[in-house]
């Protein structure tokens, strides 16, 4: 990958960012405007953010898709099924996470506040699936290695608690600072 293309600030791409620096990649992280997305030609052309180009010229999308091709090739894909299947699990329960981001970033008044009531369901359900997890460290297996998944777990504190425009409730925050 040599570059990789989202919006400014956190999101979708956050985890992609956290692989490819942690891999030591060197790639251009381009920054495009939510206007320029929305009125320009990026969107009929690649439907979504993020997206990454490839040293080929080819183009990568899908926030997913990308960080399992990344997993893949710099060692964060577990070998055991057991390990898989938490890897994908995990990342499968995040993602409706991710899309109330968005729904925070890109909404306004009625619309903004009925996703608002849909977090107050959605996080205690999420963190009640993922609390196996979180006893064990945040681990996958025996917690020697790192895997894909952990980095979309490591979003949860940079986008949701560090973040100053985190939409988080300060229940969920404390409970994410005790664990």
């Amino acid at each position: 990958i040599i570059s990789m293309t989202y919006f400014p600030g956190y999101g979708r791409a956050t985890c992609i960012d956290f692989m490819l620096n942690h891999a030591g990649v060197k790639y251009e992280r381009k920054q495009l405007h939510p206007v320029s997305f929305y009125a320009g030609s990026t969107k009929k052309t690649f439907g979504g953010l993020p997206f990454c180009q490839r040293s080929d010229g080819s183009f990568m999308q899908e926030t997913v898709p990308i960080a399992r091709y990344i997993a893949r090739i710099h060692g964060y894909w577990p070998s055991d099924p057991k390990e898989i299947f938490d890897n994908d699990y995990l990342v499968q329960l995040y993602q409706p996470v991710l899309n109330e981001m968005d729904a925070n970033c890109f909404m306004f008044g009625a619309k903004k506040e009925q996703a608002k009531e849909r977090r107050e369901v959605l996080f205690p359900k999420f963190f009640e699936k993922i609390s196996k997890y979180i006893k064990e460290g945040w681990a996958i297996g025996d917690g020697s290695k790192i895997y894909m998944a952990d980095f979309f777990l490591g979003t949860i504190y940079t986008d949701l608690i560090d973040s100053p425009s985190s939409w988080m409730s300060k229940e969920h925050e404390e409970y994410l600072r005790k664990q």
